[in-house]
């Protein structure tokens, strides 16, 4: 591959062309990385589409269009995902992409934005929407929250891992893809699969993906019981953070989110919270049912009380209290413990 193409950079080598509907164009993203967008063009304020691991803003076509219909719609190719460039060093942490998104806003957008982040995206347009309340007009996370079903997680781990980093024609990653995405379209799988991939020098066909991602994402191994309840408990604080209008959208048959721990989201620790569920969808929900998810954000975003109802209001003062007050215990027991932890261990 070229050194473009390594990074990214759109050019000869590319499998495809892009979405047909949008413009593409590119941003500086933390310590100057170059950032691919795609814009469909529509009436502001702007909606930002984040999409999740080894993806890119591809998976948002199916989408996109009808929200622009209302709002002018964006879509970024996340750090070493798609067309934009791979991280120096292998960076991918929670930072350098909230830096990546912060200097995106400063760029595209004058005013608040409507986020809507699936998986990773949606772990991104949190840490975001927390760190800078004032720059959130609303917040959308497809298929996203603490607790994950493990057997999902295992899933997407061991898909990704055995996935072989380069092909010999686009028809074996179609069938990659199609095995990964069942519900999905046959013409949206092969769409993706000519956008994700560019050719090497030898003519075979490669994911445009940094491959450190697996390593900086997936880590070494799967996470232990302690980290995975460190990860869910600062998740769980910064959604109880969040001050904006927030949706959660959750795909009826998603291997990935709980249907309780949507509830408890939307219903008891959100300030302002929603639920969707979207039917005939898993995990994937933009690619699995875009219609319906497109129906669901475009009247999110005219009207974000639009799914009010029983049980289903801002939750109340009294029971964010008591959430919060819960944190706090747990984080003090949490800590006790690692102190006695090591102690034992210097003793």
């Amino acid at each position: 591959m070229t050194s473009d193409s390594r990074h990214g950079h759109a050019g000869d080598e590319s499998a495809s062309g892009t979405a047909s509907d949008s413009r593409s164009h590119r941003v500086e993203g933390a310590g100057g990385i170059s950032i691919h967008v795609r814009e469909w063009p529509g009436p502001d304020p702007p909606v930002l589409l984040l999409h999740g691991f080894e993806n890119s803003s591809i998976v948002w076509s199916g989408v996109a269009p009808i929200l622009a219909q209302h709002r002018r719609t964006l879509a970024m190719d996340l750090r070493g995902h798609g067309r934009s460039e791979w991280s120096p060093g292998g960076r991918y942490r929670a930072d350098d992409f909230v830096s990546d998104l912060s200097s995106l806003a400063d760029q595209l957008a004058d005013e608040e934005l409507s986020l809507v982040g699936h998986s990773l995206g949606g772990s991104i347009a949190l840490h975001f929407t927390a760190q800078f309340p004032e720059r959130v007009r609303d917040l959308v996370l497809v298929d996203f929250g603490p607790e994950q079903k493990p057997t999902g997680t295992r899933i997407i781990r061991q898909d990704s891992l055995a996935e072989p980093r380069t092909f010999a024609t686009v028809a074996e990653f179609v069938n990659v893809l199609a095995h990964r995405y069942p519900m999905v379209a046959g013409d949206t799988i092969h769409e993706i699969a000519r956008e994700e991939l560019c050719r090497t020098t030898d003519g075979r066909f490669e994911r445009r993906s940094d491959p450190c991602l697996k390593i900086a994402i997936l880590g070494n191994g799967p996470a232990t019981p302690s980290q995975r309840a460190r990860k869910d408990r600062r998740f769980w604080e910064l959604l109880a953070q969040v001050s904006c209008p927030t949706l959660v959208a959750r795909g009826l048959g998603s291997a990935m989110l709980r249907q309780q721990t949507a509830e408890r989201m939307a219903q008891e620790v959100l300030r302002r919270g929603r639920l969707a569920v979207v039917g005939r969808a898993g995990h994937s929900v933009m690619l699995d049912n875009p219609l319906e998810l497109a129906t669901v954000l475009v009247s999110f975003l005219a009207d974000p009380g639009f799914l009010a109802g029983p049980g289903r209001g801002p939750r109340s003062a009294e029971r964010r209290e008591a959430f919060t007050d819960a944190l706090r215990d747990s984080a003090s027991e949490s800590e006790g413990r690692h102190a006695h932890d090591r102690r034992g261990e210097s003793s």
